[in-house]
């Protein structure tokens, strides 16, 4: 599944990316913003813990580039972090099992996937 991009209006973050079924497979975005205000992941869908790895790059090569921030969920769970505007541009995340940037598993089934920006 690909990467949704909305605009909002009205609210700090203007710029929702979103995929609900993430995998090892790269999700970038060249879009025009400069700031990350909240990441949703919904691993509710399997039954071992993932990592989402985000990086400052459109193009990371899995297994080499070291991602900018790494989050884990817990199997089975829903987690929201919320930032104080952490600035990004480029941006690109992935979805593994392991937490090491060289290891690049997918996990049994896609993760949720939802980024707010400004």
């Amino acid at each position: 599944m690909s990467v949704t991009i909305e605009t909002i209006a009205g609210q700090q973050s203007t710029l929702r990316f979103k995929n609900d079924s993430t995998t090892t497979e790269i999700n970038a975005v060249s879009a025009s913003f400069t700031h990350i205000d909240a990441i949703s992941i919904d691993n509710t869908g399997n039954t071992h813990d993932i990592w989402l790895k985000v990086f400052n790059v459109t193009g990371p090569t899995l297994g080499s580039t070291d991602p900018y921030m790494k989050f884990k969920c817990p199997l089975q769970e829903k987690r929201l972090f919320t930032f104080k505007a952490v600035e990004f541009n480029p941006l690109s995340w992935v979805v593994t099992k392991e937490a090491n940037y060289s290891l690049n598993t997918d996990p049994d089934n896609g993760v949720g996937v939802i980024i707010l920006a400004h």
